[in-house]
């Protein structure tokens, strides 16, 4: 399986052995498009990957990391999903099995159809987020999105719990 080197699944996974099923990215093959997932229960990134003959199943965060870092060498970030995880270098990793992690959050049905019809599209700089979201002293927050006859107003962004008057903006990236 190839996964984009830039990508850092292990970021959106639990830290905690909650449930198991969530301190592991999955590798979905069901469908024509493979796809790494990871969710924290809260948050879900979904990744498509290029995968040959790997089989689906769970795929460890260290697996992730070491076959980054040898990306950076050998500009591949190739693991192999087939009873254990093999790195480009030839280091095999103990994959995570079905029956110690339970089975995976049934993810395509929480993530929106890619062709469903949006009213605004919009991006935003999630490292902005972030910052404002500190400033705020908030770890969650609401985010108020406007659209005034098409024109993009300022993203408000306001603490989950409402004790005080703190409210940040962002300015939206209008995507086509």
């Amino acid at each position: 399986m190839q996964f984009p080197t830039n990508s850092k699944l292990e970021a959106i996974i639990n830290k905690s052995d909650c449930r198991s099923a969530l301190v592991n990215s999955f590798l979905d093959t069901t469908e024509e498009q493979p796809y790494l997932v990871a969710t924290n229960g809260h948050a879900l990134v979904a990744l498509p990957v290029t995968a040959a003959t790997e089989e689906q199943g769970y795929v460890s965060p260290t697996a992730l990391k070491a076959a980054r870092k040898l990306a950076k060498k050998n500009d591949t970030s190739d693991i192999t999903c087939n009873g254990q995880l093999g790195l480009s270098d030839g280091t095999l990793l103990p994959r995570p099995s079905n029956e110690e992690c339970g089975r995976f959050p049934a993810w395509r049905q929480v993530m929106p159809a890619v062709d469903r019809p949006a009213m605004i599209r919009l991006g935003i700089n999630a490292a902005l987020l972030l910052q404002v979201a500190e400033a705020l002293g908030q770890e969650s927050v609401i985010l108020e999105i406007a659209a005034d006859n098409g024109a993009l107003a300022p993203i408000t962004v306001l603490p989950i719990v409402k004790t005080d008057a703190r409210r940040g903006v962002i300015m939206p990236i209008r995507v086509q």
